[in-house]
């Protein structure tokens, strides 16, 4: 028994002195692997917080741990981060690492932090791998490659922040607190991939558009992966965006490395008018849980075929609204009539091939009707636009349907009655009598105060007329806080702009008797303030720029500007 006893121990012993002393035998070797691959691969600088690895936490494997790394740019991109991460933690095969590999079977990162960008030049700060050089085939290549191998069967990224802006294409996107989890045994050719995706706050804007504000998103996914034939099969799946919740159904497919082959439908899980009104950034606030609504909508799309550089697959999105309304329950009054049918669909092959069918677009706030149509076909080659906007809008009255900030105050009137059709090639060759447009925009005695800004934006009245040659403002009048502005003029092809990025042209005439320029710029701040707001703000704030494409004849006569006490 006592014999028993002795090997148990000298058991215990030795492996208890194979915890402390394997770590300490192969962390240089796995140093040395992740810096050399590092140092191999990527064109950026990259730093290393402190290294650690350690038996203990998933025995029989090491766990190998990097904190504090930070990969930032060079060249154009020089000193700008394009990651920081608190920690990278892997899995690492003993058995493998003893026959001399380096086998990881999981990997987390925890609280990265991504800085992506896309200049106006299409380069990329994500583009930093080195070109892979082609070498000539030896017998033992496989062996010398073999030090670096991926068994993963699970990874995961928690508590990540993504800042993402793309100057091409004139968007941004921010998302907060994301967390992505798989699991499976990516050593097969087929297996079941299990992830959960969680995001606390996205925010996107395109050309200055808030498309989502602070949305919560949530997406539980079963995948079949097809390892050798690069196909990935939804199985049993959920996707919510704030209360509207999708399913998918179909695959994705890459059969090489230039097309994308997609065979997918979705639809909406929920019927009620108010899973759609979430996507609203004017409406979804921290009440919207409380608001009362009424009605039914069916969201369904597919798309199926092939994707590359040249072609789009074809693809189908119906949106329908009927009869809905809805009420905040400390205002007194709900938006009532709400009725929308949208239709977007391209049979496949050319982007030009889209169509924009919003059929129907209507919703009453009282006496306050919004009705909306249009219709745009060949966006690319030569866009043929029809709309019609009708609404007539007492902002006074807005405050009793949908919250406003704390202090902020609306008035006034804006009439709006716009009609036109046609293509804009048509303008761009001056043939205006194919061209139909005719309407109008008016505005008057707006007032809008913010708490932020401290004084009051007035305009006394605006009016607008729309023509085939051109758009003119043939008067407006308002104040900003202590200035006052009068403006008349005309744009003369706004619609080519827009579209085809034509160069904008246009004349206008502006008068002033006073302008106080350090009103409009805001309080001085102090110096430490100033360089303490520099500072934070660096990387952050972008200076204003004039938009490109523009030739504006503006003349300005001011009688007064008064600008740092001068």
């Amino acid at each position: 028994m006592k014999k028993i006893l002795k090997i148990i121990t000298v058991v215990i012993i030795l492996i208890f002195a194979s915890l402390l002393i394997l770590p300490v035998i192969f962390k240089d070797k796995i140093i040395e692997t992740v810096k050399q691959a590092t140092n191999e691969n990527l064109n950026a600088k990259v730093d290393f917080g402190e290294f650690d690895l350690t038996l203990f936490k998933n025995f029989p494997d090491f766990t190998f741990e990097i904190n504090n790394v930070s990969v930032k740019g060079i060249d154009k991109f020089e000193g700008i981060s394009l990651l920081s991460l608190d920690k990278l933690t892997t899995t690492i095969d003993l058995g493998a690492a003893i026959s001399g590999d380096i086998k990881i079977k999981s990997f987390e990162l925890h609280h990265p932090v991504i800085n992506a960008i896309v200049l106006a030049d299409s380069s990329a700060n994500w583009d930093i791998t080195k070109p892979s050089e082609e070498e000539p085939e030896e017998e033992d290549s496989a062996d010398e490659s073999s030090e670096f191998k991926m068994a993963l069967k699970h990874y995961g990224i928690y508590e990540a922040d993504i800042f993402y802006k793309d100057e091409t294409a004139n968007m941004e996107m921010e998302i907060t607190n994301l967390t992505h989890t798989g699991n499976g045994d990516f050593t097969l050719d087929n297996f079941i991939l299990n992830t959960l995706t969680t995001i606390q706050s996205i925010t996107y804007d395109y050309e200055g558009v808030k498309m989502l504000n602070k949305a919560k998103i949530e997406f539980k996914c079963d995948m079949e992966i097809d390892m050798p034939n690069s196909k990935y099969t939804f199985k049993e799946n959920t996707f919510s965006i704030n209360d509207l919740a999708l399913a998918f159904d179909g695959f994705i497919a890459m059969p090489n490395d230039e097309d994308i082959e997609t065979d997918l439908t979705f639809s909406a899980q929920k019927t009620d008018f108010k899973s759609v009104l979430s996507l609203v950034p004017a409406v979804y606030m921290t009440d919207f849980q409380n608001v009362k609504t009424s009605g039914n909508f069916s969201f369904s799309g597919y798309s199926k075929g092939i994707y590359n550089e040249n072609q789009l697959p074809a693809f189908d999105l119906k949106l329908a609204v009927n009869d809905a309304r809805f009420k905040y329950p400390d205002l007194p009054k709900s938006v009532e009539n709400i009725n929308i049918n949208t239709h977007i669909y391209n049979p496949g092959g050319s982007e030009d091939n889209t169509v924009i069918d919003i059929s129907n677009f209507h919703l009453e706030m009282g006496e306050n009707p919004v009705d909306i149509k249009l219709l745009v076909k060949t966006p690319v080659s030569d866009p043929y636009i029809k709309t019609d906007i009708v609404a007539q809008i007492d902002l006074s009255s807005v405050q009793e349907f949908i919250p406003v900030e704390e202090g902020e105050k609306y008035s006034g009137n804006i009439t709006s009655d716009i009609h036109l059709e046609g293509k804009t090639s048509d303008l761009e060759n001056e043939q205006y009598d194919r061209f139909k447009a005719n309407g109008k925009l008016i505005v008057l005695d707006l007032l809008y105060y913010s708490p932020s800004l401290g004084y009051d934006t007035k305009i006394n009245s605006l009016y607008m007329d729309f023509t085939p040659e051109n758009v003119n403002l043939t008067s407006m009048e308002m104040t900003v806080g202590k200035s006052d502005i009068a403006l008349s003029g005309k744009m003369d092809n706004l619609l080519s702009y827009y579209f085809d990025k034509a160069p904008l042209k246009g004349s206008f005439e502006m008068t002033s008797n006073f302008i106080d320029v350090n009103e409009l710029m805001g309080e001085e701040e102090s110096e430490e303030e100033t360089a303490a707001a520099t500072d934070s703000s660096a990387t952050d704030e972008e200076p204003f720029e004039v938009p490109a494409n523009m030739d504006i004849d503006l003349k300005m006569n001011i009688q007064k500007l008064l600008y740092d006490n001068m």
